[in-house]
């Protein structure tokens, strides 16, 4: 079955491409200005830019190494290329040497066969050396024969990594897309011509490139399947370049000129005759396309990508007449991409996360165009799609941040961009005739009229209407749907309508408060592990102020090493100490590996207005032994906030607590520190000190340092307090590593890679079987706190007996109100048996709630009475504190009742009973 014309760039969606193109100079300009340096060249000097198998690629020079001349750290992709003005060169960003020093144009053009591949057994040797130096000791420093350059027992593979990335990414690739593009907008035929030389050249050669043989990936071989490049790439590769045949197929399948050319080509080369444009569809279409679905290991990428990739070569070359199974290729990738609460599942949220959705989305654009109306059917079989988008908008924390769970971003980096579209804007750089994901979300919020669809594509246009879609040149009324989308604006602002959420497939969750510029959020991770996962389980973060205030590290520093045994620092960035959370016995938590977690569960979960809780346990992460976290959310006021959070654990004989803020240091602390030795703790921490009886309340405050990425807005500095009320304890002050490259602005500024930053280590230590409850109130402020004091007083059950594990908190606060707040432990609250009472006797109080909270105000309060504003009840029914009763008529998991002038205001729950206020 043979392809007869284009699929995806059918002659309609033509029509409207280059009307929009001939009306828009600034587009049409930028897309052939693209083009221009392959429009110049010869049809003989574009088909000898592709080269042969025999060359090694590599994706990094030299993936943790420096520079062979100044010595200075050049990781990953820092090494420069400029394919136009210095060919088969790198250049060290630092002393801006070029590498190699030998003349390579020449040894390569010395070594080609007649059929144009390169042959090392007939390549000049003699013009391997260094052409610059009068030294012989220098002769051959710097020099590389494509097999790399070296020298104190580190090789820099120079000439593979610019056949990687200059050659083949550079020059033939973008070549390829660029003069393809061209021909869409102008229709000049010229255009399709030189990229059909480019891809018929490519697949003389194609089937013969296999990365696992080789290519180099982090400084190995045998590492990584793929095609020219490793799987990832390859996979994507073959997806831009079956689209870009698709755009140019109508214009070359008629082209004579083409096709002389390329006859004579085969004729010059003694490959096989090319007679005619069938000959030459069948060498792109075969050992292109149809290689890469038979050998699909060499594209088999993250999910759903490869499986986007075969459906979208499938389509180019058979659509109509495989339509049935391309709808179910459809079907099988959208139940895959929106399998755990609308992804994919796996971990790394702003890296693999939302690039599945970036993936999916691309594919949603070209199937809209394609046929109208695909986006809205699909949504009425899969309605969890609207979830898979609305997952990066309900995460996206201040609109600033997303929680730093499994490989993903850098340390306190923010993320100003919503995240599917991070990757068009960002990472790929998206221009004209690249799938337009605004569009898309467009194309949602028509569908679901879910205005933060919309509000997304203006924040992340600068905040602005105009501009939005102007990438899309298959938009056919790009005026209209900027002047509509400025119209929602005006009606509804652009502050995303965020609510807390529990994703509980993912197993996140987040709770959100706050409105506009005041708004907050603690997120709880309740997993370990995953694809991409980290030992993390039931770590925790806090945006407010406008900042990251206790950020998860992100992405392990790839850059100094790849593998735990080469690179202490991957493994210390995965660790269970390197998260805010709790280690048993200094041991990492247990993990996953599977895109559906089955580690993990919600014990809790309440929003009220103006407290909201989430208790969850992970006992598969701590060897089947207990481990839960309960995180209260109180807003103070309409600017502030506390948590609380209280961690239960079981097992082994050590229990670590750790905790971390932001760069910055620490500037206060009610704890009595002495040097001490940290060498039983991770090497990538350091500088420890120690105090083994602290007060039954202490705390530590945190002064977060923004200078780098400046994102706070006030006026006051902000401070991050942790007051620790866990009894028992010993109490380590020290610093931890972070990296510095990943967060950098820009990847070539080599100066400072790395910083330590303040951390706070809570000890408990006992017999095996130790149980221990970690509780603490974390406040983020401005300029001066909002709590006066904290102090914990004991709870007992109806048996007079007194346990640890319940928390009972006054706290008092500066604007006059005081909470009392009651944190009973789950498993002694057995209503299946009885229904319990507990009592605080220091204030007077009973209640059967899992959850009690009484805020009151402090002045009216004496030994007999209270004036209450608020009660909250989670999974109870009663309070009893003085002349206060409030009770439900019967076990509820949630009611609040907000008190003014001592008069009920409002009354709310879940399930909402019939509720009795006496005081």
């Amino acid at each position: 079955m043979s392809k007869t014309s284009s699929v995806f760039f059918h002659q309609d969606l033509m029509h409207i491409i280059r009307k929009n193109a001939w009306n828009n100079e600034e587009a049409r300009q930028a897309i052939t200005e693209k083009a221009a340096p392959w429009l110049g060249m010869t049809d003989d000097q574009l088909w000898s830019l592709v080269f042969s198998s025999d060359l090694k690629r590599a994706y990094h020079v030299f993936s943790d190494g420096y520079c062979p001349s100044c010595h200075c750290k050049v990781p990953l992709f820092n090494w420069i290329i400029d394919v136009w003005n210095n060919p088969y060169k790198v250049q060290c960003p630092g002393c801006k040497e070029f590498f190699p020093k030998n003349d390579f144009s020449a040894f390569y053009q010395s070594g080609l066969e007649r059929n144009g591949n390169f042959n090392y057994a007939k390549a000049d040797r003699s013009l391997l050396k260094n052409m610059k130096s009068t030294d012989p000791d220098q002769l051959y420093f710097g020099v590389d024969d494509g097999n790399g350059y070296t020298q104190d027992g580190h090789t820099w593979m120079f000439i593979a990594y610019y056949m990687l990335f200059g050659q083949w990414t550079q020059l033939i690739f973008n070549g390829i897309k660029n003069l393809a593009k061209a021909y869409v907008a102008t229709g000049y035929p010229v255009y399709a011509r030189k990229a059909c030389i480019l891809l018929d050249r490519v697949a003389d050669v194609f089937p013969d490139f296999d990365f696992m043989s080789q290519g180099i990936m982090y400084d190995r071989m045998n590492v990584d399947h793929g095609y020219i490049s490793y799987w990832f790439v390859s996979c994507l590769d073959i997806r831009d370049m079956v689209l870009a045949y698709d755009q140019i197929f109508d214009a070359v399948k008629t082209d004579r000129q083409l096709v002389s050319f390329l006859h004579q080509k085969s004729l010059d080369t003694g490959s096989s005759e090319k007679n005619t444009f069938v000959d030459i569809q069948e060498n792109i279409e075969n050992r292109i396309f149809r290689d890469a679905i038979t050998n699909k290991h060499k594209i088999k990428s993250n999910v759903p990508q490869t499986d986007i990739t075969v459906c979208m070569v499938e389509t180019v070359l058979e659509w109509p007449e495989n339509k049935e199974k391309i709808m179910e290729h459809i079907n099988y990738i959208t139940r895959h991409t929106t399998a755990v609460d609308g992804t994919t599942g796996e971990k790394g949220l702003v890296v693999y996360t939302s690039h599945a959705i970036w993936g999916y989305s691309n594919f949603l654009w070209y199937y809209e165009n394609m046929q109208t109306g695909f986006i809205n059917e699909l949504l009425n079989i899969y309605p969890i799609l609207k979830e898979s988008y609305r997952f990066f908008i309900d995460t996206w924390c201040l609109q600033k941040y997303y929680p730093r769970i499994g490989d993903t971003g850098a340390f306190a980096q923010p993320d100003l961009d919503y995240a599917v579209l991070y990757y068009s804007k960002d990472y790929y750089k998206h221009s004209y005739l690249d799938p337009c994901i605004e569009t898309v979300l467009w194309n949602l919020y028509k569908i679901t009229q879910d205005q933060d669809f919309a509000k997304i594509i203006y924040i992340s246009n600068n905040y602005c209407a105009k501009g939005a879609f102007k990438l899309d040149l298959t938009n056919p009324d790009i005026q209209q749907s900027e002047n509509a989308l400025d119209l929602v604006i005006q009606s509804n602002g652009f502050y995303l309508k965020q609510k807390s959420v529990n994703k509980t497939a993912w197993r996140l969750a987040l709770l959100h408060s706050g409105e506009e510029k005041q708004k907050r959020a603690v997120w709880l991770n309740y997993d370990s592990g995953g694809h991409h996962g980290h030992h993390d389980g039931l770590t925790i973060g806090l945006f407010a102020k406008g900042l990251d205030l206790m950020p998860d590290f992100g992405y392990p520093p790839v850059h100094i090493g790849w593998d735990y045994g080469r690179n202490p620092k991957f493994a210390w960035y995965r660790s269970t100490a390197a998260h805010n959370t709790v280690s048993v016995d200094m041991q990492n938590h247990i993990t996953h590996g599977k895109f559906q977690s089955d580690m993990g569960k919600t014990l809790l979960w309440v929003i009220g207005n103006i407290f909201k809780a989430v208790t969850a346990s992970c006992p598969e992460a701590n060897s089947g032994n207990r481990f839960e976290r309960t995180l209260l959310l109180s807003d103070i006021s309409p600017e502030d906030c506390y948590v609380i959070d209280i961690f239960r654990v079981e097992g082994g004989s050590d229990h670590t607590k750790f905790m971390r803020s932001s760069f910055g240091n620490i500037v206060k602390h009610g704890i009595s520190m002495q040097e001490t030795d940290g060498s039983k703790f991770c090497d990538s921490m350091r500088q420890f000190s120690i105090d083994l009886n602290p007060k039954d309340v202490w705390s530590v405050t945190w002064q977060p340092d923004d200078s780098y990425y400046q994102l706070h807005q006030g006026d006051e500095p902000v401070y991050v307090k942790y007051t620790d009320v866990s009894g028992p304890s010993s109490v380590r002050l020290c610093e931890s590593w972070v990296d510095l490259w990943r967060g950098k602005k820009d990847h070539n500024e080599i100066g400072r890679m790395e910083d330590w930053i303040p951390t706070l280590i809570t000890r408990k230590t006992g017999s095996p079987g130790l149980r221990s409850t970690f509780a603490c109130v974390i406040e983020p402020y401005e300029g001066r706190s909002n709590i006066r004091s904290v102090t914990r007083v004991p709870v007992t059950d109806q048996n007079n007996i007194c346990s640890q594990s319940n928390v009972a908190l006054r706290i008092d606060l500066e604007n006059g109100f005081r909470d009392y707040l009651v944190f009973i432990d789950p498993t002694l609250c057995n209503r299946e048996a009885s229904q319990p009472m507990f009592c605080v006797a220091d204030w007077n109080l009973k209640t059967n709630a899992q959850i009690c909270i009484v805020r009151a105000k402090a002045s009216a309060e004496n030994d007999q009475n209270i004036e209450p504003v608020c009660v909250t009840i989670m999974k109870g029914s009663f309070v009893h504190m003085k002349n206060l009763l409030v009770k439900s008529s019967d076990v509820t998991d949630y009611f609040e009742v907000q008190i003014s002038e001592n008069k009920v205001e409002h009354v709310e729950g879940f399930p909402l009973l019939p509720v009795e206020i006496y005081y």
